[in-house]
């Protein structure tokens, strides 16, 4: 780390830089945005993280034009509308000639952010540390800095004319605001002023760089068009991590996070978190995982199904299964092998646990394997399709019986529908604040339409096992203490 990093910032003062610290700022954006907020904010103690450095690294690369394409999704009040700010000063004091178009979705936040840019290029320290970036003498506007090397930020909002207007750069910060979200009309305006006014402001369309920052609003939102874009690098920071994840930070390190770890514990507690999904599921969903929902899905309607605090203990579980719908191969386009556990009591089967992920066949060997003996499984069912036909053989071949292959005869659509009056009774219940269930809301409220249909083949092969009378008889044999009932004799009840 640069010794700037380890420093804090706020004991600097706007007396003459050493030459180590100046190219500290100068060369490294996150140290400069560091020092800009201590800088601003003397009274104030930045709350950081791994993540604010993550975003930083990427926005650093789109300034050195290693990256021309980069989508950022994170929770509101987590810097980024000031980060952003710091980068477009950063840019320009480099390099003065830059041009920098800086949309928003509305005249008051395009004003909101002209504020601290004006205050951080015309500060002293700002000045000493770019020394050749001038504004010109006309070029101190409210819209419109100009440099007198012919760069300048441009302020722009959503549906205003650009008329004439080019840029080496467009940043975009909050292209939409969350109430017009649920408007398909203002949807398709925004998407095609992106497409055919926005993207076509670049000077030189082989050069240009366009970073959008934007909260996840919708499941069809301007994000859905963005990520569409050829080389587009997407970063999407949940307030909790749903899924194990990497990001790149500085000098080849790396922000790693695992499912259910907080994106700034500075910031966010479980139960602040916990008090925000129950005032507002969707919201929580959209805007705070980046994983939005849809309000009514045309297969399930997850305002019916059954969400509980916690579950029955494991040894108050008469029984307890896993099933599994597996994938092959650990690329970024293919699908997630899931497997879930589901144990029943007192008349409700409970989905108490989930596993997500791209593993590769050994991998997952060992996580069926290890799945299974985590909750004591007393049978662990596979899709007897694809990879799912080989790992049960092997598990088998070792000596695990209680994995067993189970055929799907429907497609899945079909399937899942068959099964939406048992997910929707009062039989069935899921975990409602684990580290996985908003994964599993924005998949199944959204199936057939999500990116990902993982988790409801699992479901559907679950809940087909549940109403089938090979189901129904586990269960009786586990309240008979393991011996299978008897049937009964017709001719005697009569």
């Amino acid at each position: 780390m640069n010794n700037l990093i380890e420093t804090d910032a706020a004991v600097l003062t706007e007396a003459s830089f050493t030459l180590q610290e100046r190219a500290f700022l100068v060369e490294c954006f996150y140290d400069f945005a560091k020092y800009a907020f201590a800088m601003l904010y003397p009274h104030e103690t930045l709350v950081t993280g791994d993540y604010l450095e993550a975003f930083c690294y990427q926005l650093e690369r789109c300034g050195r034009g290693e990256q021309k394409r980069l989508i950022v999704n994170m929770p509101p009040r987590h810097l980024k509308s000031f980060v952003l700010v710091c980068f477009q000063a950063w840019v320009l004091g480099r390099a003065p000639t830059t041009k920098i178009i800086a949309v928003s979705y509305g005249d008051e936040l395009a004003r909101a952010l002209t504020t601290p840019f004006r205050r951080i290029v015309t500060s002293d320290w700002y000045r000493e540390l770019f020394p050749d970036m001038h504004i010109a003498p006309d070029g101190d506007r409210l819209e419109e800095t100009k440099t007198t090397q012919g760069g300048y930020r441009r302020s722009a909002t959503v549906g205003g004319s650009l008329t004439g207007l080019g840029g080496d750069m467009i940043i975009a910060d909050d292209l939409m605001k969350g109430q017009d979200a649920n408007s398909r009309a203002m949807r398709e305006t925004l998407q095609y002023f992106v497409e055919h006014v926005l993207l076509g402001r670049f000077n030189r369309q082989s050069n240009g760089v366009f970073i959008a920052v934007q909260q996840r609003l919708h499941t069809d939102d301007i994000v859905v068009q963005l990520r569409e874009m050829d080389n587009a690098l997407c970063l999407s920071f949940a307030a909790r991590a749903i899924r194990d994840e990497s990001f790149p930070l500085y000098h080849g390190r790396s922000y790693e996070r695992r499912i259910g770890d907080l994106l700034c514990p500075g910031l966010d507690t479980d139960e602040h978190l916990a008090e925000i999904e129950r005032r507002n599921r969707l919201v929580f969903a959209a805007q705070y995982q980046q994983e939005p929902e849809t309000a009514d899905s045309i297969m399930i309607d997850l305002q019916q199904v059954g969400f509980v605090e916690r579950a029955p203990a494991r040894e108050d579980m008469v029984y307890v299964c896993q099933f599994w719908d597996t994938a092959s191969g650990t690329g970024e386009s293919n699908d997630y092998s899931v497997g879930i556990s589901c144990g029943f009591h007192t008349s409700v089967w409970y989905l108490f646990d989930l596993v997500r992920g791209r593993f590769s066949f050994p991998e997952l060997y060992q996580m069926v394997e290890s799945f299974a003996d985590k909750h004591r499984a007393v049978d662990v069912f596979v899709e007897w399709a694809g990879s799912g036909i080989p790992l049960v053989q092997q598990l088998r071949a070792a000596g695990k019986l209680m994995v067993k292959g189970r055929p799907v005869l429907q497609e899945k659509t079909v399937r899942f529908f068959g099964q939406t009056r048992f997910l929707e009774s009062e039989n069935f219940a899921v975990l409602a604040a684990a580290p996985w269930t908003p994964v599993f809301r924005s998949e199944v409220g959204n199936f057939p339409n999500a990116d990902h249909d993982d988790i409801p083949d699992a479901l559907s092969l679950f809940a087909g096992f549940a109403n089938s009378g090979e189901g129904k008889m586990a269960i009786a044999t586990a309240l008979n203490g393991g011996r299978r009932p008897r049937p009964s004799n017709p001719a005697r009840r009569r």
